[in-house]
């Protein structure tokens, strides 16, 4: 009988460890790249790889070069880099730092990897980005995870040092401490405080390993190398999933920088300091290009994303009655979905104003002339006091903008006056305690304690029922091939006895 149990218990495990793999199912999550695009795959791993032996750099310290099945992830079209051309996730992985990987959106969904033979614990990682595109590190990360549902991030780059290495810069070496001879190499190149150590934030073994952006930029890079040692598999929690805090549109964990241009106070716009966040595309479409007035000039942010901002500081609270948007001419798309929020902090931002769709349309063809654009007008939705204000995609358009026009209104006032309309509140503090001379009162809260008790026992029958439903989250197939295995053993107990 012992047996028997132990026989059924194996097939329970045995059909959960099953289940658990597939649920990161292949061709839906991920992709196996040679499945995709064998002609254009090339010799994975030639004698190229890896490239940075090429580059004069010191060799690694510690750990093996990993190599293993190239994946990547893809949309439900099955859509895996730019109009699934030749720049593939494999580009990564060619030694080549002329060829490059382009994901096929700006999105966490877009991601190239590997799958190793076992987990690996990583010691170092070699990125060269893509020539000229060297931005588009921002917010880039190295994951690693052993479901391929719960990635751990090991590397995460901000952006606040890689936009100062010069167009053309080779790799990036990342290594969980601080490493004198990299450091030295970086000076080389006029880049301040150059430990790139202070990346690594994350630790484990993994089995699955891959390079993401998750800020929303585009995640161009050119080159990856992992170099690793054999670990026991981590076992990942929900906590280590959610350590990194990662910008969203209502977030922002960055520099708020502060410049030395004032936003132009036209027709009873609001004065401030202007700001901004993320950088811009050129130096001729900076943050200051939104406020100067200037109707033919225009705000360009680095990456549609939401670490790229521009907006004014003030020096009081102060809430907006209407918001004035100029689209930089000819683009209007790029103001659709543009948010308009209101921070006291720099880091929790409220929305204001969205610009949607249909605020957006594009003007008539003959409009070629940007004093001829027509501003774009909204109420505030939120009339609460902020001193920051700032300008933000959502990471779905661009967001150029020509000019931008603030509207303060009477908000503020109503808001002081907030506490004068509680007074009178108060003085109904009479008109509550009637109520209290009702001594039943206290009796039917007590009754309805009473009938809460019931509701206390009901809550607990779908606990109950919570771990009878505990199996179905194997296959219902399983189930049945357990039940079989127990009627079989059933079976064949009876007939010993008889």
């Amino acid at each position: 009988m012992k047996k028997t149990l132990s026989l059924i218990l194996s097939a329970l495990m045995v059909a959960g460890m099953s289940t658990a793999a597939m649920a990161w199912e292949k061709g839906v999550d991920y992709l196996v790249l040679e499945e995709v695009d064998p002609d254009n795959l090339g010799e994975l791993y030639g004698d190229a790889y890896p490239g940075s032996l090429d580059w004069d750099w010191a060799e690694v310290t510690s750990g093996q070069l990993l190599k293993g099945t190239v994946i990547t992830g893809c949309n439900a079209e099955g859509s895996h880099c730019w109009e699934n051309g030749t720049n593939n996730a494999a580009k990564l992985f060619d030694g080549d730092t002329s060829s490059f990987f382009d994901p096929y959106e700006a999105t966490p969904n877009s991601w190239a990897g590997i799958m190793l033979d076992q987990a690996y614990e990583l010691t170092e990682v070699r990125i060269s980005p893509r020539e000229t595109f060297i931005d588009r590190m921002k917010g880039a990360a190295v994951q690693g995870s052993n479901d391929g549902e719960k990635w751990v991030t090991i590397i995460y780059v901000d952006g606040k040092k890689v936009s100062e290495a010069p167009a053309g810069y080779d790799y990036h070496c990342f290594t969980p401490t601080t490493n004198e001879e990299y450091t030295a190499y970086y000076t080389d190149y006029g880049i301040e405080e150059p430990d790139f150590s202070t990346y690594w934030v994350g630790s484990g073994s993994y089995q699955y390993y891959r390079y993401v952006n998750l800020e929303g930029v585009h995640g161009d890079s050119a080159e990856i190398e992992f170099y690793g040692n054999p670990a026991p598999a981590t076992e990942v929690t929900d906590d280590m999933v959610t350590a990194i805090k990662i910008d969203d549109i209502n977030n922002f964990y960055g520099d708020v920088e502060v410049t030395e241009a004032a936003a132009t106070a036209e027709v009873n716009g609001l004065v401030g300091t202007v700001i901004g966040g993320g950088g811009a595309y050129s130096d001729t479409a900076s943050y200051e290009m939104a406020w100067d007035g200037d109707v033919t000039t225009f705000y360009d942010p680095a990456s549609a994303g939401v670490k790229c901002f521009t907006g004014i500081q003030v020096a009081e609270p102060t809430a907006l009655a209407e918001v004035h948007l100029l689209p930089r001419i000819g683009q209007n798309a790029r103001s659709k979905n543009m948010h308009v929020q209101g921070s006291n902090d720099g880091i929790v931002w409220d929305d204001i104003v969205i610009f949607e769709e249909a605020d957006c349309l594009p003007q008539a063809d003959d409009i070629d002339d940007a004093e001829e654009q027509a501003w774009i007008v909204k109420p505030s939705t939120n009339t609460a006091a902020y001193t920051m204000f700032r300008y933000v995609s959502d990471g779905t358009s661009h967001g150029d903008v020509a000019e931008l026009k603030f509207i303060p209104g009477e908000a503020t006032v109503a808001e002081t006056e907030a506490p004068e309309t509680e007074a009178p509140v108060e003085t109904e503090a009479p008109e509550t305690e009637a109520p209290v001379e009702e001594t039943e009162a206290p009796v039917e809260t007590e009754a309805e304690v009473v009938e809460t008790e019931p509701e206390v026992v009901e809550t607990e029958a779908p606990a109950v029922e919570e771990e009878v439903e505990a199996p179905q989250t194997f296959d219902f197939g399983v189930i049945a091939a357990v039940a079989a295995i127990v009627s079989a053993a059933g079976y064949a107990i009876s007939k010993k006895r008889n």
